[in-house]
């Protein structure tokens, strides 16, 4: 069973790194209190230094029987002939044997159960969000400042949960985070509500009393660029879904005003926001005005281009961008679609003249746990090269997008999104996968595989500019004469095509070439032919059958010596097939042959995946094949 471990990208959503309390590491302990008779009641102690406390005492208490200090913010609830009290401290915390409240009762109350919050120096607790505007926790009036008329309101929905008819999101702040900058500085300004109001949202609440969102200045704009998905020169193409992102230099984000300009023309003002998207349509020279929301001298610009020629460069399957959509495949995925890396090597056997090729497994790592990998580990051991997965389906920008191809890079890994639904219905998001991409000249793999099983395609591939879409070496299936739509047919012919491989083949030296092919067992192979492939060269070919008769090996090599005298044809073999007498079936499938799984090598007679040699046994890569099965269809009886 493989294993799967979920990768989800990224920047289109609210990511957590870990979902601790009111955003700092929060302990919570039961009994650490202590209770004392005085000449006035009952004084409740903390046992320990806690942020909030909230107490279930047994029996009813009132509000006036409950007294705190001027600087502690309490509520008391009756229910159920039980009373809850809870208390915040407005500027710290409660220290160890302070009082948290004095009880003005006759006998000491029963305590049923006490939650104290203790606060620690360390945090752990991170809300990133992207797609959200700050909000002042706490101010439930929106007045821009949380003060005492907030807290009478928000002590009505304390002890509240979602399904019990009073519940409002409104007033569930915890977990939250201090995530923007300049005006939000020191505010908890970003939450996630997790469905209750509790002793967790008082002490958010208590954390932003008295905090203010006016008056305070912005600082210096820098882009972001782990964020951005254009930089400064960049060139992308057109109907393109983009994001601009930006912070202050120490790193927090900020609240600015963008302005998009094409050809120097305003297109687009977008007020008062902490990141930017934009849809690129046509071609043109643009810039990106990013100006601090509270101060026009705090400004930053950046300027790219949008061209159809980098379309094309971008959309073909070679050179130093590599676009790979698993030969369409990927965009008719209905599940997440696991995959796995892999790169190819060769090194002489020291002492000898054995060449060794080996397939190294390639994990990517995220190495400062930002959700974007940034690493590569090696390893040969396939226990310890684990599934990555990738989800179909992103919704971002009022729009659903569904994947559509991987984009390989020598320095990145990119995947793209295009919108099916919504506003940006047609245009491409890209998501950022990898800050690390692949090595020029070296070969790689790819394998994919949807949760579904719909998707099944290993694939081979390397950074190069060897060459252009003309003059690619392409393997295929081909059939050699349609059959007669209808009619059955009891033998046809079957062409391994290979266009432009003979030259690609020259020009890398190669010396071996090895395929195989399996077909249905309705098929028996009767007959195989060999070409004068090669210009000028002596060619030898050979072919072997398994013992099912299912699946054949194609072998052809190059020699010294003169070339046969037969024209040129730029067909590797023709495979010649019988549809047995006793089949019933109307239709068959034969493809080339990739075995992802050392289980299924014992069913053919060498090994089966493709395999081409230089003239000092080294792998040669860069050769197209088309695994995809050939379905022959007849009809009628024979």
């Amino acid at each position: 069973m493989k294993k799967r471990i979920l990768s989800y990208l990224l920047f289109v959503s609210i990511l957590i790194t870990l979902s601790s309390c009111a955003g700092s590491k929060l302990s919570v302990n039961k009994g650490d209190i202590s209770i004392k008779k005085n000449d006035n009641g009952y004084s409740v102690i903390a046992n320990g230094i806690y942020e909030g406390v909230e107490i279930l005492f047994d029996g009813i208490i009132d509000m006036e029987e409950v007294r705190t200090s001027s600087d502690v913010l309490k509520i008391v609830q009756n229910s159920n002939g039980k009373t809850y009290v809870a208390v915040c401290k407005t500027d710290e915390v409660f220290k160890s044997g302070s009082e948290l409240m004095l009880l003005e009762v006759e006998n000491v109350p029963n305590v049923l159960e006490t939650i104290c919050v203790r606060k620690s120096s360390a945090s752990n607790f991170k809300v990133n969000s992207r797609d959200a505007n700050p909000i002042l926790l706490g101010d439930f009036d929106g007045n821009q400042i949380v003060n005492l008329i907030d807290f009478m309101i928000f002590r009505q929905k304390y002890r509240t949960a979602t399904g019990d008819g009073v519940y409002e999101e409104l007033y569930d702040i915890s977990p939250a985070e201090d995530v923007f900058d300049g005006i939000w500085e020191g505010i908890y300004d970003t939450k996630l509500p997790d469905g209750v109001v509790n002793i967790l949202d008082f002490i958010i609440f208590k954390r932003n009393y008295k905090k203010n969102t006016s008056g305070v200045v912005e600082g210096p704009v820098v882009i972001d660029e782990r964020l951005s998905s254009v930089c400064e020169g960049m060139t992308i193409a057109p109907n393109s879904v983009i994001r601009v992102a930006w912070k202050k230099i120490k790193g927090k984000s900020m609240m600015c005003n963008v302005k998009l300009y094409k050809n120097e023309e305003l297109v687009q003002n977008i007020i008062n926001v902490p990141e930017a998207d934009f849809h690129i349509e046509g071609e043109g020279d643009y810039s990106i005005e990013i100006i601090s929301a509270t101060n026009d001298n705090y400004s930053t610009k950046i300027s790219f281009k949008s061209t159809k020629l980098y379309e094309e460069m971008y959309q073909s399957s070679n050179g130093v961008v590599y676009v790979d959509s698993a030969k369409g495949l990927l965009s008719g995925a209905a599940t997440d679609v696991d995959f796995k890396f892999y790169k190819y090597s060769s090194y002489v056997l020291p002492g000898t003249d054995e060449t060794i090729n080996e397939r190294i497994r390639l994990n990517l790592v995220d190495t400062n746990s930002d959700g974007i990998y940034d690493a590569w580990t090696e390893t040969t051991n396939a226990q310890q090269h684990p599934w990555l997965t990738m989800p179909y389906e992103l919704n971002a920008y009022s729009t659903v997008f569904h994947i559509k191809e991987f984009v390989y890079y020598e320095n990145k890994i990119d995947v793209r999104f295009v919108g099916i639904s919504g506003v940006y219905t047609g245009a491409v998001l890209t998501v950022h996968l990898a800050t690390v991409g692949f090595e020029l000249n070296v070969p790689h793999s790819r394998y994919f595989l949807s949760q579904d099983d719909a998707i099944d395609s290993y694939g081979m591939f390397m950074l190069r500019e060897r060459y252009d879409s003309d003059t690619k070496p392409v393997i295929d299936l081909d059939l050699d004469a349609p059959l007669t739509s209808g009619s059955r047919a009891t033998t046809f012919k079957v062409k391994v095509t290979a266009e432009n491989v003979a030259n690609f083949a020259e020009i890398y030296d190669t010396k071996f070439m090895q395929l195989a092919v399996n077909f249905d067992d309705d098929l028996a192979l009767t007959k195989v032919e060999f070409t004068n492939f090669f210009d000028g060269k002596k060619e030898v070919s050979a072919y072997k059958m398994n013992a099912d008769n299912n699946a054949v090996i194609l072998y052809k090599g190059i020699m010294e010596g003169e070339e046969q005298a037969a024209p040129l044809s730029t067909d590797f073999a023709i495979l010649t097939f019988e549809v047995k007498p006793l089949s019933e079936a109307t239709s068959a499938n034969i493809n080339l042959v990739y075995e992802g799984y050392w289980d299924t090598y014992v069913t053919y007679p060498d090994l089966p995946n493709p395999t081409f040699k230089d003239s000092e046994n080294r792998s040669v890569d860069g050769f197209v094949i088309d695994f995809n099965p050939l379905t022959v269809e007849w009809g009628g009886n024979i």
